[in-house]
């Protein structure tokens, strides 16, 4: 475990830019949500009820701005996954391991809804480019 420091938030967003002061830290390759296609797989990775690297899977809706959705206007990804608490903040990725979103809420039974990692691209520019 290690310290982080916050940069900023974005409550709207869903999002936090953190800073860790450590090395050989582990990277994740970052992909796209603009590359996803309905009915592609994709796993929810987080830790449910405090359950340390807990997975679920299903298969991409949507991606973009889903109407009618408590995405309020953000980029989302809509999956057909049962996100439970403790899975906000984790992330969702591709059938070959790169992120493609950050799981954020369900919508619903199970639909499971993650900001795209574009989004949080756009956020962590933000957030690193106006902090002192």
């Amino acid at each position: 475990m290690h310290e982080a420091r916050v940069l900023a938030v974005d409550e709207e967003r869903d999002l936090a830019a953190l800073a860790v002061e450590a090395s050989g830290l582990p990277a994740v390759e970052l992909g796209s949500a603009r590359d996803l296609r309905a009915g592609q797989w994709v796993l929810a990775i987080g830790h449910p009820w405090g359950l340390e690297g807990a997975v679920t899977s299903g298969v991409v809706i949507g991606v973009g701005e889903l109407p009618g959705l408590p995405a309020g206007g953000r980029e989302m990804v809509a999956a057909s996954l049962h996100l439970r608490p403790g899975d906000s903040g984790g992330v969702l990725v591709d059938a070959e391991g790169r992120v493609v979103g950050i799981n954020t809420m369900m919508a619903g039974l199970d639909l499971g809804l993650a900001i795209s990692v574009d989004e949080a691209k756009r956020f962590a520019k933000q957030a690193l480019g106006t902090r002192g």
